[in-house]
């Protein structure tokens, strides 16, 4: 494989471990929500929205790059890919090899992305039954 293909795939790999890192840590801690007290939830909860505030930037750009690299997909016709290969068109199929890896990397880009606004969304889902439990709670000690 070439230089090119190897840098590709090393930076892919760092950007798939960095996301397996975060789904780990999620998973970990889901086993501990239910235990933990409404402050600390509320604050993991501050944590994450600010790591996804963080990162909409650059999620966003990730999200263009996957709309753009899917409509690059669609006027690519594998004839045209076919006719750069016989003719040997290197600045075309370059080009196109770097518009795929940009494609990949946006995509785990993305992925790790979702994580956090999973992560958010699993606090949130915990934070809305506390409340309704206490509400519960409160209805049941009147009655």
């Amino acid at each position: 494989m070439s230089a090119k293909v190897d840098r590709f795939c090393n930076d892919l790999r760092q950007h798939l471990e960095s996301a397996e890192d975060r789904l780990t840590t999620l998973k970990a801690g889901i086993r501990d929500l239910p235990q933990q007290g409404e402050r600390i939830l509320h604050a993991n909860l501050e944590k994450v929205r600010g790591r996804i505030e963080t990162e909409k930037t650059r999620m966003e750009h990730a999200r263009a790059q996957l709309a753009s690299g899917a409509e690059a997909k669609i006027h690519e016709a594998q004839e045209r890919i076919d006719e750069w290969k016989a003719k040997r068109e290197t600045k075309k199929l370059n080009r196109r090899a770097e518009r795929a890896e940009e494609y990949a990397v946006a995509a785990v880009v993305l992925a790790a992305g979702s994580i956090d606004e999973a992560e958010a969304a699993i606090l949130d889902a915990i934070l809305a039954r506390a409340d309704a439990d206490a509400a519960q709670a409160a209805i049941a000690a009147v009655h």
